[in-house]
């Protein structure tokens, strides 16, 4: 039973035969269950889901054919939603591509155009896979927060701006960095670490560049961007080898494009499965941790 009440007016009241409280301990868990059969649905394709949000992904050699099965599993998927009693929204529904140009899919009396690039719980997937919009909006949210960290830095000592760097900037710099931080040009890496060393300089009141990266970061306590990169990935790889994660969600957002910086732009294929790993490519990686 449910109703809305403002004041001493009431509405009707519904009866309510679904529902999944939201912040509940059985709410995720429910959740899952409720939505675990679209993968049964559209068997054709790969379907990642994340709470309310789906993703139908198809690989083909020919766009027709790509477009094809996309169009009826789609049309399945929308189907199996009117049959739970829920609906799917197409202003919400979105269409990339990668490798292939422009391609357009008419589903449910509806025409989705792919687009350059896409909105996912994770962050903004271009089509080129280079990071370039997702870094962007990192670095501009990052960046936002100067003018309170100048403010909190009359009324607060070092360390415990640090710790404000440590809490919320560092949090914001390594968003969604498991999925993208591997594939990162040189360029990009640059951006974020070039943002970090702006916000310490801050914490730091070194405004006339006294100070060299790596007394900034003795001085504040802090680490560099590269460690902060890779222990958020250890994090999650850890999480996905102890199933605190869920698994098939996580080998879909590990991508098997690797970025060609002498290339930028263009976008190489790899198979991970066969790549070599030798003594010196181990020793050349571990030169770059400073532990």
């Amino acid at each position: 039973m449910a109703f809305v009440q403002l004041g001493e007016s009431r509405s009707c009241v519904r009866d309510i035969r679904m529902d999944c409280i939201e912040g509940s301990v059985l709410g995720p868990m429910l959740s899952n269950i409720y939505i675990s059969d679209p993968k049964k649905v559209v068997s054709r394709l790969r379907v990642v889901c994340n709470a309310d949000d789906a993703y139908a992904i198809a690989s083909e050699s020919y766009v027709d054919n790509m477009n094809e099965a996309l169009r009826g599993a789609l049309q399945n998927h929308f189907n199996w939603l009117e049959s739970v009693g829920m609906v799917c929204n197409m202003r919400r529904t979105e269409l990339i591509t990668f490798g292939c140009g422009e391609t357009t899919i008419e589903t449910n009396g509806t025409i989705i155009t792919s687009k350059d690039h896409i909105k996912a719980s994770w962050g903004i997937i271009d089509k080129k896979l280079n990071w370039n919009i997702e870094i962007g909006k990192i670095t501009a949210k990052c960046r936002s927060f100067e003018f309170s960290i100048r403010y909190i830095r009359r009324y607060l000592n070092t360390k415990i701006c640090s710790r404000v760097i440590q809490r919320q900037i560092i949090l914001c710099l390594t968003y969604g960095s498991p999925v993208w931080s591997h594939n990162l040009s040189y360029i990009n890496r640059g951006k974020l670490r070039s943002t970090y060393f702006h916000l310490i300089r801050v914490v730091l009141r070194d405004f006339n560049y006294k100070l060299n990266q790596s007394r900034l970061l003795l001085v504040s306590g802090l680490e560099s961007i590269d460690i902060l990169l890779l222990k958020r990935t250890s994090v999650f790889i850890f999480n996905i080898i102890f199933s605190l994660l869920p698994y098939n969600l996580c080998l879909e957002l590990f991508s098997r494009s690797n970025f060609n910086e002498r290339t930028p732009g263009r976008l190489n294929f790899f198979d991970t499965c066969v790549s070599k790993i030798d003594k010196s490519n181990i020793l050349n990686h571990a030169k770059n941790i400073a532990i």
